[in-house]
């Protein structure tokens, strides 16, 4: 019974973090911008879904930050760029002038 209870735990669990999970776009309307978040989707100007591309030569930044000194963990479940053109990096603070802890470059 108790495996029964903490299996539905598990999943109403799962359901509310992705559920409650605010989706953003990487476009010019969001350029620039910072969100204080704890949960955070993040899409190209695409959007989601099979098909969903961004445009040649874009260039943004969005910043995500926590509301208190937690850390933030960027999972990356699916990323497609080319070599030698596209770039994605990331920063240990509120601006690309920030120290580079990680990129994707292949």
């Amino acid at each position: 019974m108790i495996t029964r209870a903490l299996f539905i735990l598990l999943i109403l669990l799962f359901y509310a973090g992705t559920t409650f999970s605010q989706t953003y776009l990487l476009n010019a309307t969001n350029d620039g911008q910072t969100y204080t978040t704890c949960s955070a989707i993040l899409h190209d100007e695409g959007g989601p879904g099979a098909g969903s591309y961004y445009t040649n030569s874009t260039d943004y930044e969005i910043t995500f930050q926590t509301s208190g000194s937690g850390c933030i963990r960027a999972v990356i479940d699916e990323y497609d760029i080319e070599e030698a053109y596209d770039y994605l990096y990331f920063y240990d603070g509120p601006s690309s002038a920030s120290p580079q802890i990680s990129s994707r470059v292949t």
